[in-house]
C-alpha cells in the first residue's frame, strides 16, 4: 500500500497544527517544506518533534543535497530534494555519506517539475538505483499529476515502486497506485497554500487505503 505523506508549506504559526491535522486524517507521515517563512533550523526543530511518532521529513529548498543531509543529521527521518545529485556532488555525497549522521530515507527527484528533464526516463531511473531510497517524480508543474505511463517507465527502470509529488487527488490516484510506494501531497488536500483541509485529506487517505 502506498504511504500518504502530507507536504506542509511551513510557517511558524501553523505548521505543527497542520501536521497534526494530517496525522489525524490518517496520513503516514509529513514533509515540512519552507518557501522562506522558516529557517532550516526551525524546520528541523519541527521534524524532531515528539508530538507524533509517524515519520517526519524536510525539504530544505535552496540547499544542495550534501548540505541538506549535513544539516538534517539525525533530526529528520526523511529528506526530500527536487533533484538527485550527479557528477561531483554525487561523488562527494557517496564519499561522505557514511560519516554523516543522517540515516533516514532519501527521496531524490528524477524528471521532476522545473528541473532539467532526462531524454531517457528509464535510463535516468536506472542511474539512481542504489543511490536514492525513493525515486520521486512529478507532473509538469505544481498541481499537475504525471502521466501514468511516465510512472510505469520510471518504476521499471528503478526496479521498485516510486513516489509522486504533484497533482494527486482522490479522483485520479487509483491508476497510479500500482507504481507508487509514496504519495507526497499538498494541493490535493489543502484549503489554500498553508492550510490542510481535513475533509480532503481524509478522503484521499481513504481512497488510497481502499484501493490497495
Amino acid at each position: 500500500m502506498a504511504q500518504v505523506l502530507a507536504v506542509i508549506h511551513s510557517r511558524p504559526k501553523d505548521a505543527l497544527k497542520n501536521a497534526i491535522t494530517a496525522m489525524n486524517c490518517g496520513c503516514d507521515g509529513v514533509f515540512f517544506i519552507s518557501h522562506g517563512d522558516m529557517t532550516p533550523a526551525e524546520l528541523l526543530y519541527l521534524s524532531d518533534s515528539d508530538v507524533f511518532t509517524n515519520p517526519q521529513g524536510v525539504n530544505l529548498l535552496g540547499f544542495s543535497v550534501v548540505d541538506a543531509m549535513n544539516m538534517a543529521g539525525s533530526r529528520a527521518s526523511m529528506l526530500w530534494s527536487d533533484y538527485t545529485p550527479s557528477g561531483l556532488e554525487r561523488e562527494t555525497l557517496e564519499a561522505e555519506k557514511h560519516d554523516m549522521s543522517f540515516r533516514g530515507l532519501f527521496f531524490g527527484g528524477v524528471a521532476f517539475k522545473y528541473q532539467p528533464q532526462p531524454s531517457d526516463l528509464r535510463k535516468a531511473a536506472e542511474d539512481v538505483r542504489g543511490f536514492v531510497d525513493v525515486l520521486t517524480t512529478s507532473g509538469v508543474g505544481t498541481g499537475y499529476a504525471p502521466e501514468v505511463e511516465k510512472l510505469a517507465v520510471l518504476a521499471e527502470g528503478f526496479g521498485n515502486k516510486i513516489a509522486v509529488a504533484s497533482g494527486v487527488t482522490p479522483e485520479n490516484v487509483a491508476p497510479m497506485l500500482p507504481y507508487l510506494s509514496h504519495i507526497l501531497v499538498s494541493t490535493g488536500i489543502s484549503k489554500d497554500f498553508y492550510t490542510i483541509d481535513p475533509e480532503k485529506c481524509k478522503h484521499l487517505v481513504d481512497v488510497v487505503k481502499s484501493s490497495s
